[in-house]
């Protein structure tokens, strides 16, 4: 009898054991059941979360892009007005050198001895009088060439022929066989940018002998004079312009 009663306490024991481990197991289901219940609330409150930081920040990205932008813009509106100003600037600087240098040529003109002349006491021959004829010419033509570049931004114009005819008609070279034709245009360009005392315009195509075998050759100078050149060659030419103007050839 003893050993049955053993026996029942140990199945109540058992019974008991069980029943305990089934409770704590069900108490256990029903905390997770709570915690995937409160998980799942949570993720249900943290997609429009996560949707708003979507927004958020697609939005933050548009701002930087448009700030940027407009830095870009802002640098390219003070480039471009810095640059507005330096031509601004340099526009004011120009028109002032160019008045400067035609006051200093229309001064040149003014005070340029008369080198095609022979000085001031009168030919002696047929020779001396016709390079006198023929200087006065080069002066005449040298003025008109001045003159034509003054009204062209101070750049010597390349279509002379209604400026030569005029110029051969009111000097009267056309009585002594002088012509424009026997003249070559030498300088083509701004008489704004150079020394015009230092400039040769034009010359004779072909340079004349003298009587005492020397070859002479008439040239036409930008500040308005003419000027008569000797070599002991025909082709000695080009040493005595650059010897007369060096200045010509250093630009």
């Amino acid at each position: 009898m003893k050993s049955s009663s053993l026996r029942n306490a140990a199945l109540a024991l058992a019974v008991m054991g069980v029943a305990a481990a089934i409770f704590w197991q069900q108490q256990r289901i029903n905390r997770l059941t709570v915690d995937a219940a409160i998980l799942r609330e949570q993720l249900a409150q943290a997609a429009p979360l996560s949707e708003e930081n979507d927004r958020l920040a697609e939005q933050l990205r548009t701002a930087t892009n448009r700030a940027n932008a407009d830095l870009g813009e802002l640098l390219r509106l003070r480039a471009q007005s810095a640059r507005t100003r330096r031509v601004e600037q340099e526009n004011a600087e120009l028109k002032l050198e160019r008045a400067r240098a035609a006051e200093r040529m229309q001064r040149s003109v003014a005070d340029s001895p008369s080198d095609g002349d022979q000085g001031d006491q009168g030919p002696k021959t047929p020779e001396e009088k016709f390079q006198r004829i023929k200087g006065a010419f080069g002066r005449d033509l040298g003025m008109a060439l001045v003159r034509a570049a003054m009204a062209n931004n101070g750049i010597v114009p390349t279509n002379l022929g209604p400026l030569l005819d005029t110029v051969e008609s009111l000097s009267g070279a056309r009585e002594h066989n002088i012509r424009a034709k026997q003249f070559e245009l030498v300088y083509q360009g701004s008489l704004y940018d150079v020394d015009v005392s230092q400039t040769i315009l034009a010359r004779e195509k072909e340079p004349i002998q003298g009587p005492d075998g020397k070859w002479l050759r008439l040239y036409v100078v930008a500040d308005g004079s003419s000027q008569w050149v000797a070599a002991d060659t025909r082709d000695g030419f080009a040493a005595r312009e650059q010897q007369f103007w060096p200045g010509h050839f250093k630009r």
